[in-house]
């Protein structure tokens, strides 16, 4: 799960752990103060099939470059960035050459935020088009 906030970072690893704990799983955190030592243990343990850590929080910032993320399949925006192709850098860290399992990224956007006119900006329509669009993919998800 990408954020540009360190502290929203925060917020969702304490809202996850109880969840993970109910089934057994862990998390990291990187973030730009993980030092390089603990990151390349992170990136290896977490890509290991058999790891307990199955979900990684990353500082979009810090977690743009250089960071191999095989072994996730799913890629969570928690915020969106006004610059698509940091979002996108962040996605191919998940995505594998040669992969036969797909990597899907979900994209949160809260209606009548920031966020959502922000999303409008990057998809190149208004702000209504993509808040109808978000409306109908919540009206299948129920």
């Amino acid at each position: 799960m990408f954020s540009r906030f360190v502290g929203a970072i925060d917020l969702l690893q304490e809202w996850a752990e109880p969840i993970l704990r109910k089934v057994d799983a862990g998390a990291y955190v990187f973030t730009g103060a993980t030092s390089s030592t603990n990151r390349q243990l992170m990136i290896e343990s977490f890509n290991e099939k058999k790891s307990r850590e199955r979900v990684m929080f990353i500082s979009l910032m810090a977690g743009g470059l250089g960071l191999n993320l095989q072994g996730a399949n799913h890629v969570i925006h928690f915020d969106r960035w006004w610059n698509p192709a940091v979002e996108w850098q962040a996605e191919d860290r998940a995505y594998r050459m040669n992969s036969e399992r797909p990597v899907t990224v979900h994209r949160i956007v809260t209606a009548d935020s920031i966020e959502e006119r922000v999303a409008a900006i990057i998809e190149g329509g208004s702000v209504s088009s993509v808040t109808s669009w978000i409306r109908r993919r919540q009206s299948k998800s129920s």
